[in-house]
């Protein structure tokens, strides 16, 4: 993850802001300048009390949500090749960042086996799913980070420098 390779490879002071670990341990961030984090289980490993929130999050204030034109879409992660044929549509998440966060708005529901994909839709209040996939780095760790944060975007955008 962005924060365990901060941690060992950036220069002291490096602001870290949103970012979450991949598994659970603990991580020495003490050159680091941590002003949020994805999530409590992060918060706890490095341990410092700061905001816990996704980036990603922040879609509503920066996206007008698009008219719903699907009722169930999934997101596949990178390595997902799976079909999905039981979606009405399936969205690549490496596609270009616009289209991804359009198509999950055209959503009424969102399965996904990218964590952006669910962080995104749950932004907009669409119900989620995870789907897991194995080829997925961080296992549950980082799902079950995101889902233990308090989701404050006011308090994420404080912090900024």
């Amino acid at each position: 993850s962005l924060i365990e390779t901060a941690a060992v490879e950036a220069r002291p002071g490096a602001i870290v802001w949103g970012s979450g670990l991949m598994h659970d341990g603990i991580v020495d961030v003490s050159a680091l300048d941590v002003r949020a984090v994805r999530g409590r289980l992060t918060a706890a490993a490095i341990g410092l009390e700061v905001p816990t929130c996704d980036p990603g999050s922040l879609v509503p204030q920066l996206y007008k949500r698009p008219k719903v034109r699907h009722g169930l879409g999934v997101v596949r992660h990178y390595v997902d090749k799976r079909r999905y044929p039981w979606a009405d549509v399936v969205i690549d998440a490496s596609q270009p960042v616009d289209e991804v966060i359009a198509g999950i708005g055209a959503c009424r529901k969102v399965a996904s086996s990218s964590l952006h994909g669910l962080v995104v839709a749950a932004a907009w209040k669409i119900p989620t799913l995870h789907l897991h996939h194995n080829g997925v780095a961080g296992g549950n760790f980082k799902w079950a980070d995101w889902f233990t944060s308090d989701h404050d975007t006011a308090a994420l955008l404080e912090c900024l420098p």
